[in-house]
């Protein structure tokens, strides 16, 4: 996770393996205690619950998972 704009996170979420890779993004998570909590626990495991949508930015389109919470996954 990192800072993109003033109160947003980026996200990059992978499956553990290294195999899938899948972007994001967390609209307002530096108002909220998500993301100081993404932030702190970078390399860690989460559950996240969110939506997916397309995203088209600079040409490229992709699917981005759009992020409302995340709970560490102890494991």
């Amino acid at each position: 996770a990192d800072v993109a704009g003033e109160s947003h996170l980026r996200l990059v979420l992978g499956d553990g393996a290294g195999t899938a890779r899948l972007t994001g993004i967390a609209f307002r998570a530096l108002e909220s205690p998500l993301g100081p909590a993404l932030l702190k626990g970078q390399g860690q495991g989460f559950h996240l619950a969110g939506h997916l949508r397309a995203n088209n930015w600079q040409g490229r389109e992709e699917v981005q998972l759009v992020g409302d919470d995340a709970a560490p996954a102890h494991g």
